[in-house]
């Protein structure tokens, strides 16, 4: 209904146009909207849609009369309310009867004086707005008893404060929280409740309010106090909001104690603070996941395992950080059979790090269980092996260098012994060899089968027999390093290339080229050249033949520095300063099973009377006579490198014995 009578809406029904003109003049002098119907089934379509303020209604109409439009306006859910004035020329006291049983509320006879309509539907719309105003009174009324006897129940203080700052309600909460009486609160200033030290500030802060009086919270960055009667203060949340009474706007306070609260987050921020202390001083990696594998919770350890930040770890699946998605499936394979029996879990992993290096670890698993027996997640227990495992190798390393250096001097003491014993054997034979030629020569004459003859070739046969097995001893006994190091002395290894070189040229093919290359400033070395030259040319002997009479060998001298190798024959770490004399061939190169055996005495790969399998224990032992060490590199069809690492002697120059030495050095080392 229209707060303002003179606008209101009223809806006129009458078949007679004459009569709906007259009171459509009547009505719209005094402000009335007016809407016209001949028919009372159109009005109530019109009604439905845009129910009226009041409702003129004559009775005497054709299809439906008003007595039928009345009924039908007071069964409607909606219009049964509207006030129907009948107004009719029908004057009869039954008809009148009939009409307030229908539901009317007047009934003014035609013909009719203007002031009487005008008057009428002023005082029933009046009517109407007071009833209306007081059923919204006694809704209100009864919503505001609902409210305030929900507040009483409530758990929280609710506190109503005037514009004046005046208590005007407190429910029962409050006299608990604060000490005092309701009868002593109220009309008192809200201060009452405020410590006395922030009284000016609270009544600042008040008066700032009600400038813009919007719902708000009051202590979302800083703890509120309250103060209760005996003096003491609490901490509080406070929610502000607004109400609009017949007393004007009302301030709501909802408050509400969090002293418990409080304790508990400092009891609780305690107890984090000492499991993040005892976390961040755990050696091994913590990481707790829920049950669906998201990381919750990481400590410092971990962090620094792995090279992530807390948060670049939290929120994800723990799947992320293993290398191998083999091991992260084993580990989910058993934590699902052992989900049953709570059991924990414990293996070798390898995990990723953030520069996708892998970190060998030892991760126990254990299940974190609720009081139902429900798995909520689990708790990881990640452990660095690196170290471990370093040591783990290096103690295998150890063993592999120890066998094989009990096995080379086992071999060394047996082919030492072996070549002893034989030379004095030869000796022997070759010193009757040498004695019956010296006969052959004096006392057989050549006859007609030329027995003679034959009989000194054969003797000068056995004597080149020997003269080979005399040579095969010399390089046991060198394999063996009987002997010595008297003849060591500081040698530059320039020289030794040069009569190497023209040594090779005429035993290789043609098809097999040699080069040589030394780098400047190279230092000299404590050696035996003899035994040197027998080094180089083996190894050169060796790629001649395993080249199969075509391709290159390229010999290079260097000084160099070996951080952290192993020796390829006598399998010890070497590390140091060292003369680098390495020969690089082309051939096919050697297959990396054979590598760790190429050393040992009597081992050949060539067929059966092509090589007796000393050349390269020869090098062997040679190379560690002089304190050295060996490097093999070789790949499939690359060829091989042999690098000779000779200790240098330090701080010492190494110019040649004289010039012409030096410029005849140069002119070999210089490539074909």
């Amino acid at each position: 209904m229209q707060t303002n009578i003179n606008q209101a809406n009223i809806m006129v029904i009458d078949d007679r146009p004459a009569n709906l003109n007259y009171l459509v003049d009547i009505l719209a002098a005094q402000g009335y909207k007016v809407r016209v119907f001949p028919d009372g089934e159109l009005a109530l379509q019109s009604a439905e849609r845009n129910p009226p303020d009041l409702i003129l209604l004559d009775i005497d109409m054709p299809k439906l009369n008003g007595f039928e439009v009345c009924v039908m306006l007071k069964a409607h859910t909606v219009l049964k309310n509207i006030p129907v004035i009948f107004i009719s020329a029908l004057i009869d006291s039954s008809d009148k009867i009939r009409a307030f049983n229908c539901g009317g509320v007047d009934f003014i006879s035609k013909p009719f004086e203007p002031e009487e309509v005008k008057l009428r539907i002023k005082t029933h719309l009046t009517l109407t707005r007071t009833d209306i105003l007081e059923t919204e009174i006694r809704r209100r009324l009864r919503i505001e008893k609902q409210y305030y006897a929900q507040l009483d129940n409530f758990s929280d203080a609710i506190i109503h404060v005037d514009q004046q700052g005046n208590i005007v309600y407190c429910n029962p909460v409050t006299e608990q929280y604060f000490g005092y009486p309701a009868s002593e609160m109220i009309n008192k200033k809200i201060e009452l409740l405020v410590p006395s030290a922030l009284h000016q500030a609270h009544v600042r802060h008040r008066h700032n309010y009600l400038t813009q009086p919007t719902t708000r919270r009051m202590s979302e960055h800083r703890t509120i106090l309250a103060r209760k009667k005996d003096g003491q203060t609490f901490p509080v949340n406070i929610n502000l909001s607004n109400l609009y009474s017949d007393k004007g706007l009302l301030i709501s306070a909802e408050i509400k104690d969090i002293s418990e609260q409080q304790k508990l987050k400092s009891d609780l921020a305690q107890q984090q603070q000492f499991i993040d202390d005892a976390l961040g001083k755990i050696g091994d990696g913590i990481m707790i996941t829920n049950s669906d594998g998201n990381i919750l919770m990481t400590n410092p350890a971990i962090q620094t395992m792995l090279g992530y930040r807390s948060d670049e770890l939290e929120g994800k699946q723990t799947s992320f950080i293993f290398n191998n998605e083999t091991e992260y499936f084993n580990i989910q394979n058993q934590l699902n059979d052992t989900h049953a029996t709570q059991q924990h879990i414990s293996l070798i992993c390898h995990l990723i790090r953030i520069d996708r290096t892998t970190l060998p670890a030892e991760i126990i698993v254990v299940p974190v269980v609720d009081n139902q027996g429900q798995n909520n997640g689990h708790f990881h227990i990640v452990r660095d092996i690196s170290e471990r495992v370093r040591m783990e190798q290096e103690n295998k390393n150890l063993v592999q260098q120890l066998i094989q250096a009990q096995k080379m001097e086992a071999l060394g003491q047996l082919t030492g012994g072996i070549a002893h014993d034989f030379n004095n054997i030869l000796a022997s034979m070759m010193g009757f060899t040498e004695l019956l030629i010296d006969i052959a020569k004096d006392e057989l004459e050549p006859d007609q089968h030329n027995v003679g003859s034959r009989f000194s070739d054969y003797l000068h046969e056995i004597q080149k027999s020997g003269e080979r097995a005399q040579t095969l001893i010399a390089q046991m006994l060198t394999f063996s390093r009987q002997g010595n190091n008297n003849s060591l002395q500081a040698f530059d290894v320039r020289i030794l290339l040069n009569e190497a070189i023209k040594m090779l040229r005429p035993v290789l093919p043609s098809s097999i080229k040699i080069q040589a290359h030394a780098a400047d400033n190279i230092s000299q070395v404590m050696a035996d050249p003899v035994q040197l030259h027998q080094l180089l040319m083996n190894i050169c002997i060796n790629a001649r033949d395993a080249m199969a009479g075509k391709g290159s060998i390229t010999i290079d001298l260097r000084n160099t520095t070996i951080v952290n190798s192993t020796c390829t024959s006598c399998h010890q770490k070497i590390s140091g300063h060292y003369l680098d004399l390495n020969i690089r061939d082309t051939g096919p190169g050697i297959d990396n099973k054979l590598i760790t055996r190429l050393f040992e005495p009597f081992f050949t790969t060539k067929q059966v009377g092509k090589g007796t399998g000393m050349g390269l224990a020869m090098v062997h032992g040679i190379t560690h006579r002089h304190n050295g060490h060996i490097l093999v590199e070789s790949e499939a069809t690359q060829g091989s490198v042999f690098h000779i690492l000779l200790p240098y002697i330090p701080d010492q120059e190494t110019p040649p014995k004289n010039q012409s030495e030096l410029e005849e050095t140069q002119s070999v080392l210089a490539p074909e």
